[in-house]
C-alpha cells in the first residue's frame, strides 16, 4: 500500500468515527455500517471531484464539506425511509 492509499484509508477512517459519534449522539439516525462507509467514500470522493475547481480547500472547508455531504446523504436516505413508509400506510388503508 502507498502513502496516498494510506492517507485515504486515514481520513475515511475519521470520518467513520464522526459520524458514529453523531448517530451515538442521535443527531443523525442511525445507518449500518456498510452504508456508513458507502457515504463516507461517496462524500470524499464528491469534495475530491470538486477541489480541482477551486484550486486549494483550507483543510477546514474540506472537512466542513465532507460532513457536509454526509449528512445531506443521511437526510435523503431517511426521507426515502419515510416516503416508503407512508406510501406503504396508505396502501395498507
Amino acid at each position: 500500500m502507498d502513502g496516498g492509499q494510506f492517507g485515504v484509508i486515514v481520513e475515511a477512517s475519521e470520518y467513520l468515527d464522526w459520524l458514529q459519534e453523531q448517530m451515538r449522539d442521535h443527531r443523525l439516525g442511525v445507518i449500518d455500517e456498510e452504508t456508513s462507509v458507502l457515504f463516507v467514500a461517496r462524500a470524499i470522493q464528491q469534495v475530491n471531484n470538486v477541489a480541482p475547481i477551486y484550486g486549494h480547500f483550507d483543510s477546514t472547508i474540506k472537512v466542513g464539506l465532507v460532513r457536509s455531504c454526509i449528512i445531506f446523504q443521511c437526510w435523503e436516505q431517511q426521507s426515502l425511509g419515510r416516503s416508503v413508509t407512508l406510501a406503504s400506510t396508505e396502501n395498507d388503508s
